[in-house]
């Protein structure tokens, strides 16, 4: 009869455990499937800075306070500090008070995450030479700049 007991209790048990897992875990793999799923990455425009990826985050140049690359976990991000949360403009929700930067995986970059940030700070000290981004004598003098770093 106990064996009987201890039986269904490991049966029981188990279905729990089971239920748990899929609670716990499918919302976390369905998240991070609808993360990876459009286009990732940085776009420098005369705006401003826009990071693709979860929420679509946009920054205007007199908005950014710092550009840095951290490391959050296990993994290299870059991240961009605005001057106020609030001037953050995203696709789903705006930056939280707590949340002091915008940021994504460098891995997510195809070059350096360092030289991404160091271009990132000379266009916000550069006011001059925001007009110019996307134009061939500006990508010219940018990875001229890149190779010489």
């Amino acid at each position: 009869m106990l064996a009987l007991i201890a039986g269904q209790l490991a049966v029981g048990c188990a279905l729990w455990l089971a239920i748990a897992g899929l609670v716990i875990f499918v919302p976390v793999v369905v998240s991070h499937a609808l993360y990876l799923r459009g286009r990732h990455g940085l776009a420098l425009t005369p705006t401003g800075v826009r990071l693709y990826g979860w929420g679509d985050a946009q920054v205007d140049w007199k908005d950014i306070r710092e550009s840095r690359v951290f490391i959050r976990g296990s993994y290299i991000h870059l991240g961009i500090v605005p001057l106020e949360p609030v001037r953050v403009r995203r696709r789903w929700q705006r930056l939280s008070a707590w949340r002091k930067e915008v940021a994504f995986p460098a891995q997510l970059l195809i070059g350096n995450p360092f030289i991404a940030v160091l271009t990132v700070k000379q266009y916000v000290e550069a006011a001059d030479r925001r007009a110019e981004i996307g134009t061939e004598p500006e990508l010219i003098r940018v990875l001229a700049g890149w190779h010489a770093a």
